[in-house]
């Protein structure tokens, strides 16, 4: 219960901490809203972009070129967004031993993390996770290698992201 706690007094800080910031760089004053605003049901709002996602040959840390591909167009789309941060999420498979999973898993959140500086990402706005063989993408037992598993999960997440949503049913 503490854990679940915590984590959503985390994620409600971490949601509200580029509106308070925007808050203190304004004055205090109300932040502007862009205008005109969407018809309330039409649109709605999402933090985060889809993920990116890089995968990774067995045993290494080094960006395809296919991975730095995905990386340029979520900067892209990021600065589309507006986007104020970045989150780099780091796995690896169960091929190795939980300790080499979790320094590979660092060593590719840091390729990519590497790689979005090289496109003017300011590295204080990049958030890093390496979880090694924990959170595989397809669950497998201890020793196999598996192609899906070996990856990086990159978001971009700004002030406000508008995402069409599908127009109600007519009734």
């Amino acid at each position: 219960m503490k854990i679940r706690l915590f984590a959503a007094a985390a994620m409600a800080a971490l949601l509200t901490a580029p509106f308070s910031a925007a808050m203190a760089s304004h004055g205090g004053s109300p932040i502007p809203v862009p205008n005109p605003l969407p018809a309330i049901g039409s649109m709605t709002v999402t933090p985060f972009s889809a993920p990116s996602v890089q995968f990774f040959a067995l045993g290494s840390s080094v960006l395809t070129e296919a991975g730095r591909r995905a990386v340029a167009e979520l900067v892209a789309s990021g600065r589309e967004a507006h986007a104020t941060h970045y989150y780099v999420d780091g796995h690896a498979d169960r091929s190795g031993s939980r300790a080499s999973n979790g320094h590979l898993s660092y060593a590719r959140a840091m390729a990519v993390t590497r790689e979005l500086v090289r496109h003017g990402i300011d590295r204080s706005y990049i958030v890093i996770g390496a979880h090694g063989e924990a959170h595989p993408a397809v669950t497998t037992r201890d020793g196999v290698a598996h192609r899906m598993n070996r990856r990086t999960e990159t978001k971009a997440r700004g002030e406000y992201v508008w995402v069409a949503a599908p127009a109600p049913a007519a009734r």
